[in-house]
């Protein structure tokens, strides 16, 4: 299992994978251990889409959330139509926020990728978020929906910098450091020092400077 594990590694840091390596991730796809199956996920996102794509969706429902989760994240680059509403599916049936979580993200790159209808998907947000429960999930939803033209949810992000849980305001100073231009630029550098006047985690405190430090 090591060997293999190194060589996912390689295929991860390779770039680009060519047709041979992209035959081996999906002989590994239905690996017995999680871990395997995980890096096959994360190795596909350098495959070009189209060929990626079907092994992907086929471990969509994966019995292990952290491999469920990694495909989500690497269907980002798809510009399939049909992807975007499978993702949408695992979007409201999945009982794991976390993977809730990326299919969200990856909706919206998707979206973007394609053109498509961004007041559609935007109806579906909302509605989704208005039964979604998990904090960390609503990072995403906010961060979609601002990434598709909703620009009063930069505010309600910003405002998740607040929570409670030390691992939200990570993931929140993490994403805002993603989405930053020159429109909100100021907002967002005003939000980052305003919490480092108090912020004691040493990981969020580290995720603060290293997003000033970026976007200064």
């Amino acid at each position: 299992m090591c060997m293999l594990l190194d060589q996912l590694y390689l295929l991860i840091d390779k770039g680009f994978l060519d047709d041979g390596d992209v035959e081996t991730l999906r002989q590994l796809s239905q690996h017995e251990h999680n871990e395997i199956r995980a890096n096959v996920a994360k190795a596909l996102v350098n495959a070009d889409p189209s060929k990626a794509e079907n092994i992907l969706l086929a471990m969509l429902n994966d019995k292990d959330y952290l491999v469920r989760t990694d495909v989500c994240d690497s269907l980002c680059f798809n510009s399939n139509p049909q992807v975007l509403e499978m993702l949408k599916k695992v979007a409201v049936k999945d009982k794991v926020g976390l993977v809730r979580h990326y299919a969200i993200l990856t909706i919206g790159d998707i979206v973007l990728n394609i053109n498509a209808d961004k007041q559609e998907l935007l109806q579906f947000l909302k509605q989704r978020l208005l039964v979604e429960k998990g904090k960390h999930t609503k990072i995403a939803f906010y961060r979609t929906m601002y990434a598709l033209g909703d620009e009063k949810y930069l505010q309600c992000l910003i405002n998740q910098l607040k929570s409670v849980r030390y691992q939200n305001r990570c993931a929140t100073v993490n994403t805002l450091r993603g989405i930053v231009n020159d429109k909100n630029k100021a907002d967002i550098v005003a939000a980052l020092e305003d919490l480092s006047k108090t912020e004691k985690v040493v990981a969020v405190v580290s995720s603060i400077e290293r997003a000033l430090n970026e976007i200064r």
